[in-house]
């Protein structure tokens, strides 16, 4: 730095000169808070309620709760909020009725010499404080001697610890340092098979005194990062568990930072004897790297399959982000930015230094997250957020931006699936019949096919087989996904020709050209049902009235009526537009909503002509029960699904021949479930099965995965036990 002199000035004149054409000299940074300010100022405690603890000259005193503070050292003085006065971080000692004595860390801003105590954190008990010392991060660091986790308290502490926090934008202390092994080794996870459902575990290790459960906690790998938006960096681990069957089952589990208190609040199983990667946490999304086998090779084979999966925690449980995790980064008004990862069903909201995990919530149009802090509303490239209470707008107008000279991503359509579509009866395909082909993912069998790609093809004059050029995106295709094809043909708008098989592609040992998908005529019967009006009686009295159109059907259900596309249905025909689902085969039907993924009308059967109820010719009822061996509380708001259908037929999707819909309410495993059909739709030579699953919040979370023979060959009709797994 250059030093200025003025020979024969007085140092009056100097400093105006020196000030001429200079900003303003800063104020004089405000003095150290006194030790008589620290000392007579209130400490948010959770010692005592209805408030702060004052101290007075260094000491609070309840004699009638039996609870003593006292102001102690060590002390440190420091800038925590980055505004340059000299903070403080302090140790306060809190003794109670119980034995010990109990130390925390305290921060203190300086409000102008006042001192203004905003948040503490609990240490320890009966510890030995050695140092406190703020970084000029405003990082806080505590230093001093604990013991380990299986010493008494009576033990004199000797393990060296230090604790790192740091103030965020409410100005309440976080945990800046990820929680230490011994941490994560010592504490309670959830675990379904376990006594009560939670597992203590010791040194990183679990076993059932009551059976042959045993439990670990894997070394390697771990990750650490904001799982929550808290500011700290939680951990996600991996869990092994044996005993429960043959086999060892891997679990991830999310441990979240509590001021350096684990908190495990969730484990989801993902394999059975597979070999980890790799684990990862990266703006709130859980990766998890690891080797599995694939889909036909037996459980002794050594695992060889790359799988990645993604999770993201919202409301205190994993779900899985399916692969599909995008994120954007927007521009909103006022010069305001926001970044989301898009999961699955979840998305992670970052935006003005605080981070929320929200859950997909229903919506008419566009898309919604939503918890208990911020509601997000997208459409397009357009975004809003909003405070979940008051409504109000947090950040508007926001427009997703690409980075610069990025042009807006596309699907990479670089995959083709070639084949052709053909049926066996010498008939001539019309000039106007149209050809649709369709890939869809198909790995849960019980909900609504997803599609990955399509096709139109227009005959004109072309015969059978029509080729097929399926482009899809390589990116869309999981590993371990189920994926088939299906085509359809229609004339004038009435379908006429379908593909009635599951044709798996892509799959390992599935074919991904030369595929031939045969279709089959439509039955008279269904293909007339055009132009006819049709109302139908469900269960619990409800109604529905269907208008069958060419292609489409217009459904009225509680007053509203919606007009469904027809779709490629294996039995029966289906008309879905994503939202609603009508299903009907010969007189029966049902209908669904897709979004919360409930049967609100079940059962139905249409009304005779003479507007007599459609009633069955026949009746006969299965009963039995809905049960799990995980010792888990079901939900109230969890529903279960119970199918009774003909799987004579092994590459023929099943024929559903009655269903039942039950709330829980409350009600726990086992569930009573009452099926009734007509016997008339039952053939004693082929082979039926009841199946169950159970969804929460229109999320799948338990399934039956054995078939369950009933009615003919000697299998039964009552007393049946329906036994779902949880799904990964």
């Amino acid at each position: 730095m250059k030093r200025l002199f003025f020979p024969g000035a007085s140092l009056a004149l100097a400093l105006a000169v020196a000030t001429v054409g200079m900003p303003a000299v800063a104020q004089s940074p405000a003095p150290r808070l006194t030790q008589q300010a620290l000392a007579n100022a209130a400490y948010p405690l959770d010692v005592v309620t209805g408030g702060p603890v004052q101290l007075k000259d260094g000491k609070f005193e309840d004699p009638q709760n039996q609870v003593s503070v006292t102001l102690t050292n060590p002390q440190a003085s420091g800038d925590l909020n980055g505004d340059g006065a000299p903070d403080a971080a302090v140790t306060l000692a809190v003794t109670t009725g119980a034995s010990g004595v109990r130390s925390y860390i305290a921060a203190v801003l300086n409000d102008g010499g006042t001192a203004k105590p905003v948040s503490s954190a609990l240490l320890g008990d009966r510890i030995r404080m050695r140092t406190i010392s703020i970084a000029r991060n405003g990082e806080i660091a505590a230093s001093y001697l604990d013991r380990r986790f299986d010493q008494p308290m009576s033990a004199r502490p000797t393990i060296p610890v230090t604790r790192r926090f740091k103030l965020n934008e409410s100005n309440a202390l976080f945990a800046s340092a990820p929680l230490a092994n011994a941490d994560l080794n010592n504490t309670t996870y959830p675990l379904p098979a376990a006594p009560g459902g939670n597992a203590r575990f010791s040194l990183g290790q679990y076993r059932d005194p009551a059976g042959g459960l045993t439990a670990r906690i894997l070394p390697t790998p771990r990750a650490n990062g904001d799982l929550d938006g808290d500011g700290s960096p939680d951990s996600a681990v991996v869990m092994t568990v044996s005993g429960e069957g043959e086999g060892t089952l891997f679990y991830l589990c999310a441990v979240l930072n509590r001021l350096y208190k684990p908190q495990a609040t969730d484990c989801v199983l993902f394999g059975d004897r597979v070999a980890v990667t790799g684990l990862a946490i990266t703006d709130g999304v859980v990766t998890l790297r690891f080797l599995d086998r694939k889909p036909e090779e037996p459980m002794t084979a050594r695992p060889s399959l790359p799988t990645t999966s993604d999770y993201l925690l919202a409301d205190g449980k994993l779900i899985s982000a399916a692969g599909e995790t995008n994120i954007v980064t927007y521009a909103c008004a006022e010069g305001k930015t926001m970044k989301v990862t898009y999961g699955k069903n979840a998305a992670v909201v970052e935006f003005d230094g605080a981070m929320q995990v929200l859950l997909q919530r229903p919506v008419a149009s566009g898309v919604r997250y939503a918890n208990d802090t911020w509601e997000l509303r997208g459409k397009g490239d357009e975004a809003t957020l909003a405070d979940a209470k008051s409504g109000q707008v947090l950040a508007g107008s926001c427009v997703a931006r690409a980075p610069a000279g990025t042009p807006p991503a596309e699907p990479s359509l670089t995959g083709v699936l070639t084949g052709t579509v053909t049926y066996r009866p010498r008939i001539a395909l019309p000039p106007n019949a149209v050809i649709e082909v369709q890939l869809a993912d198909i790995a849960i069998a019980d909900a609504p096919a997803k599609i990955i790609a399509s096709q139109t093809i227009t005959a004109g004059g072309a015969q059978v087989p029509i080729p097929f050029e399926l482009k899809y995106d390589p990116a869309a295709i999981q590993p371990r996904g189920r994926y088939s094809v299906a085509a359809r043909i229609t004339e004038d708008g009435k379908l006429t020709w379908i593909s009635t098989k599951i044709i798996t592609v892509l799959a390992p040992g599935a074919p991904s050209s030369g595929v031939e998908i045969v279709v089959e005529q439509v039955p008279s019967g269904q293909a007339s049902a055009e132009g006819r009006t049709v109302e139908y009686d469900c269960a619990g009295g409800k109604t529905v009235k269907v208008v069958y159109g060419a292609d489409s059907a217009e459904v009225t259900f509680d007053g509203q009526t919606w007009t469904l596309p027809q779709v490629p249905s294996a039995s029966g025909v289906r008309y879905d537009d994503g939202t609603w689902e009508w299903r009907s085969k010969g007189p029966n039907g049902f209908l669904v909503d897709v979004q919360n993924n409930v049967v609100v009308a079940n059962d139905c059967r249409e009304r005779a002509s003479d507007g007599a109820p459609g009633q069955p010719v026949n009746r006969a009822v299965m009963t039995g029960t809905v049960t799990y061996l995980q010792r888990v509380a079901l939900p109230p708001n969890a529903i279960i699904e119970v199918q009774l259908a003909d799987v004579s037929k092994q590459d023929v999707a099943a024929t559903v021949i009655a269903s039942q819909t039950i709330q829980a309410n409350g009600a726990q495993v086992p569930i009573p479930f009452e099926l009734v059909y007509d016997p008339a739709q039952i053939d004693q030579r082929m082979e039926y099965a009841v199946s169950a699953r159970i969804t929460v919040d229109g999320k799948l979370t338990w399934i039956s995965t054995t078939r369950n023979r009933v009615l003919t060959r000697g299998a039964p009709a009552t007393g049946i036990e329906i036994v779902v797994k949880p799904v990964p």
